[in-house]
This record gives structure tokens, C-alpha cells and sequence, in this order.
């Protein structure tokens, strides 16, 4: 493939990669402030109950204590905490006493650092510029990967020592950590 389109591909999926993830976070959120059944059969939930609004808007506000709803009552997406950002579930979790606590921080200590490092590519991906571009850069040698190579070319390149490109042992990575919280 040529290096103009495997950069357009590699940028596509980062970008939605990151999307995803951050979407599947606050669903599941969403989804345990009403109460959900896991894959288990068991069931968490947080307390006290709440509507999808009312957690929004707890979440909102856990972050940004003065933001307020729109006149209708729902929430600005874009005053939502940073879904893709571990601490942000885990906080939430903690502060509303999920049932399956435990479980979430479990999930997020697998020491993958996808949860760090794909920020800093979807970023690069999206913004291109010098600064993020140097961001995505100064992570490769945390994969023994030459920080000289583009950010979509690290991406697909194998981490020091395992089998599959950066990308897909990070999708790897995001599969098995959402799989955990749904068990």
C-alpha cells in the first residue's frame, strides 16, 4: 500500500479506535447507573440508581462543579468528562459506589499503556501539528521502536518482542479490558 493511503487508514483507525473506546466507557457507565446484567448473569449497578440524564449530569459536574444542563435538561456532550481517560470510570465508579468496583479496577490494571498512549496518536491524527506529531514520536522507544519513523508507520510497526503492530495489540488490549468489565 502506498505510504500516503496507509497513513489516511492508519489515521482513520486510530481515530475511530479512540472514539470507540471512549463510547463504550460512558454506555457502560450509562448503563450501570439504570443497572445492567453482565455477561455472568450477575448484576451491577451504581447507588443510588439513576436515570441516563441524572448520571450524565453527576458525571458532568464531578469535573466541572458550576456547568449546568441546557434549558432542556440534558447535558452539553462536550462538558462530559474525558470517557477514554481510566481515571474517569474508576473515580465515577468509587464515588457511586458501583457493585462491581472490584471488577473495573481489575480491568484497568493490566498495565497495557493503550490507555495513555492511543490519546496521544488519535490526537496527532486529528490535529497534525509539530507538537503532537513530537508527542506520538517520543512513545516509540517505550515500544523499541526508532522514534525517527511517522506516527501511523509506529503504529503498525511490532513493539520489541511481540507478534502483532502496535494498533492491533492496543485493539487487542481494548477487546479484552471491555470483555472483563462485561463479565
Amino acid at each position: 500500500m502506498e505510504p500516503r493511503r496507509r497513513d489516511v487508514w492508519t489515521a482513520y483507525l486510530a481515530i475511530e479506535v479512540e472514539n470507540t473506546w471512549s463510547n463504550f466507557v460512558r454506555a457502560l457507565y450509562v448503563s450501570m447507573a439504570d443497572g445492567v446484567r453482565l455477561e455472568d448473569g450477575g448484576f451491577t449497578t451504581l447507588t443510588p440508581r439513576r436515570t441516563m440524564n441524572d448520571a450524565i449530569g453527576f458525571a458532568v459536574q464531578r469535573w466541572r462543579a458550576k456547568a449546568a444542563p441546557k434549558a432542556d435538561g440534558s447535558w452539553h456532550r462536550r462538558e462530559e468528562p474525558a470517557w477514554h481517560d481510566t481515571s474517569t470510570m474508576l473515580t465515577l465508579c468509587r464515588d457511586l459506589h458501583a457493585t462491581n468496583l472490584a471488577d473495573v479496577e481489575a480491568a484497568f490494571s493490566s498495565g497495557t499503556l493503550v490507555f495513555t498512549d492511543l490519546v496521544v496518536f488519535r490526537n496527532y491524527f486529528a490535529h497534525r501539528n509539530q507538537g503532537t506529531k513530537q508527542a506520538a514520536r517520543d512513545l516509540a522507544p517505550r515500544y523499541g521502536i526508532a522514534a525517527s519513523l511517522t506516527p501511523a508507520e509506529i503504529l503498525l510497526s511490532r513493539a520489541l518482542g511481540r507478534p502483532e503492530p502496535v494498533l492491533i495489540e492496543w485493539i487487542d488490549d481494548l477487546i479484552f479490558t471491555a470483555e472483563y468489565l462485561c463479565h
